[in-house]
């Protein structure tokens, strides 16, 4: 006899699925079952009571299991092995299937049995287990809490019930309280069990894990840290990931002592497979084979879809400032474990990077963000973004947050700003649309550590079209030093995000874009400085935040080049330049930059992207009138 699992998840451009087949080793859950007899048990005898609800929720274990749907697979060499079970990687992209309607008439009659048997006895930890996992599963979550509330076994079980049921309804910062005062009123051996990450951590991390000693301070600082690094997007409340993660061991004490839809013995292979994937959203059966003597029906469990590895997979003691865009991969094809969130099936990288401005003794950083055009629908038109919250954080660990900006958008893109104190910090940018489900977000570390004194630096460039356009100017407008240093300013006049590649602003032929960067460590007055602002051609992947920052080398379609002598003794010199693009540009990706020579130093370098798009048809006919 087999039993099958199979997990389905979708990230952006792949559909990746995971399928489990098990080899069983051991045996089916024993037990003869018997009819309840006329008059309920004595009270009195807990045994007794217990006992007879494990024989309820057994029987419906099984009769399940007799109407799951059926499918037949296929399967192929086994490519991980976890105990009994294999673990397959497979592009489906499939749905959860509706569970048949007569398996929900035999749940409520089980939750009938369990609920008497919670009369007589309260003090049961199986049995108010039970009443809350399949007040769940029939999707009633409300039910489900107010059973966990009226749990009388030990305090920490029945917190850790009632942290279920509020992560069903989506209330995770009660969730997460609810857990947290769980492991409180935990022995220390218990603490160490219930939080133990060994089994969803690979290579130098997990090596580096199971060297700290638990209980110990090194323990819990990598475990807070590992964690907060792991939630999906720090715009939501809570930690919904590391309450996914409580709710699992919940799930998985649950099951050791009860019969499964798996029908085989819980072992140590089901608990690591339910802490990586959690608990299947549907079954399938898969009948015996006639032609097979001996052949018995098997099952097929289907993980949750939209999973996605949030997790990061570096040791997460790594300093913020080296914290790279790769160290996540939402994408990955062969994902160590996965979770959906419960408000996007979607999660994107923006590309792109923030934009750096240094002060005296802080930074200020501006983040652009666009979340990705709708598919094409029918006319030809692209849904439009719904209203949706924002936010920039820079952060230096869980409890060093410096700089943090929220705000509401209604397009689904805009620039937020916030400013720290000048060291390595975290800087994530994210943005969520919950009527399409799509989430987007960036997490980098940067190094933002005071420069020494004396030593020439270049900022990030601001590059896009006012958002009054003024048309076609001169070429330069300005291309010395301004008076004042006002990047946040110059940030609200520009569509410094847009919906294109690389989250590039829309530029049009014929129109104009301004510059804005600024320098800082300059050497002695006097000294000439040789400066060129640049167009070329590039890629949206050239502006990728996982690929290191290059020139490009194309020929330039628009370049300005001039020297200045530095004039005025400043921390910062800004400067600000209007660049006219030709009528003649076409459309696609170009890199906007700024290259700054001083004698004796490194050439300076600062790009942004630019996306140039044809203009609508009635303002064509305007530029070539």
């Amino acid at each position: 006899m087999d039993a099958h699992r199979h997990g389905s998840r979708i990230a952006p451009r792949t559909a990746t699925g995971l399928l489990l087949v098990a080899a069983v080793l051991g045996g089916r859950p024993s037990g003869r079952e018997s009819a309840p007899g006329p008059a309920p048990p004595d009270p009195a005898d807990s045994s007794a009571v217990e006992a007879a609800a494990r024989r309820a929720q057994a029987r419906f274990e099984r009769d399940r299991r007799r109407r799951l749907p059926i499918q037949r697979v296929a399967y192929g060499p086994c490519p991980e092995r976890v105990g009994r079970f294999c673990h397959w990687f497979e592009d489906d992209g499939v749905e959860p299937r509706p569970e048949p309607a007569s398996i929900g008439p035999l749940r409520l009659e089980l939750l009938a049995r369990l609920d008497s048997a919670f009369s007589r006895l309260p003090g049961s930890r199986w049995i108010s287990g039970q009443r809350v996992r399949y007040r769940i599963e029939a999707g009633r979550p409300a039910d489900a809490l107010a059973a966990a509330r009226a749990c009388r076994a030990s305090s920490a079980w029945c917190s850790r019930l009632a942290g279920m049921a509020l992560h069903a309804l989506g209330r995770e910062r009660e969730a997460e309280a609810a857990f947290r005062s769980a492991l409180r009123a935990e022995t220390p051996a218990e603490r160490c069990k219930s939080e133990d990450l060994s089994v969803l951590l690979e290579g130098e991390a997990r090596s580096h894990y199971e060297r700290l000693s638990c209980p110990g301070a090194g323990r819990r600082v990598f475990d807070r840290r590992f964690w907060w690094l792991a939630d999906p997007l720090y715009l939501e409340p809570g930690n919904e990931r590391w309450v996914e993660d409580q709710v699992r061991r919940v799930t998985s004490a649950l099951q050791e002592e009860a019969a499964s839809p798996y029908d085989v013995r819980w072992g140590e292979d089901l608990t690591e497979l339910t802490l990586r994937y959690g608990w299947p959203a549907w079954w399938e059966r898969v009948p015996e084979d006639p032609l097979r003597p001996g052949d018995l029906d098997s099952w097929i469990a289907h993980d949750p879809p939209h999973g996605l590895s949030f997790l990061p997979s570096v040791d997460p003691l790594t300093p913020p400032a080296e914290l790279a865009p790769g160290a996540w991969r939402l994408d990955d094809a062969r994902p160590r474990t996965t979770y959906a969130t419960s408000y996007a099936d979607t999660f994107v990288r923006l590309p792109g990077r923030p934009i750096v401005f240094r002060r005296a003794d802080s930074v200020l950083v501006i983040g652009a963000f666009a979340l990705p055009e709708g598919s094409p629908v029918a006319g030809g038109t692209r849904p439009a973004a719904a209203p949706g919250p924002a936010l920039l954080l820079l952060a230096g660990g869980p409890d060093d947050i410096y700089g943090r900006a929220e705000r509401a958008t209604a397009a689904g893109r805009g620039v937020l700003v916030a400013r720290a104190p000048a060291r390595g910090l975290l800087v994530a940018v994210e943005v969520l649309d919950r009527r399409r489900r799509v989430a987007a977000r960036l997490r980098r570390g940067l190094d933002l550590r005071a420069q020494p004194e004396g030593t020439p630096a270049i900022s990030g460039l601001l590059a896009g079209p006012p958002i009054v356009d003024r048309g076609a100017g001169a070429g330069v407008s300005g291309p010395l030093p301004i008076t004042g240093a006002d990047p946040v300013g110059m940030a609200t006049e520009l569509r410094l995000a847009g919906p294109g590649p690389a989250a590039a602003p829309v530029a049009r032929p014929g129109r104009s874009v301004e510059l804005y960067w600024e320098l800082y460590g300059l050497p002695p007055l006097g000294t000439a400085l040789g400066i060129e602002v640049s167009l070329r051609e590039d890629e949206a992947r050239s502006f990728d935040p996982v690929r290191p920052a290059l020139p490009s080398r194309t020929r330039p379609r628009v370049r300005l080049a001039w020297t200045e002598d530095r004039g005025e003794r400043a921390s910062a010199y800004p400067h600000r330049v209007t660049l006219s693009l030709p009528t003649s540009l076409k459309a696609g990706v170009y890199a906007v930059e700024v290259r700054v020579s001083i004698p004796g130093w490194t050439e300076l370098v600062s790009r942004a992207p630019i996306l140039v798009r044809a203009p609508p048809a009635t303002e064509t006919e305007k530029l070539h009138s």
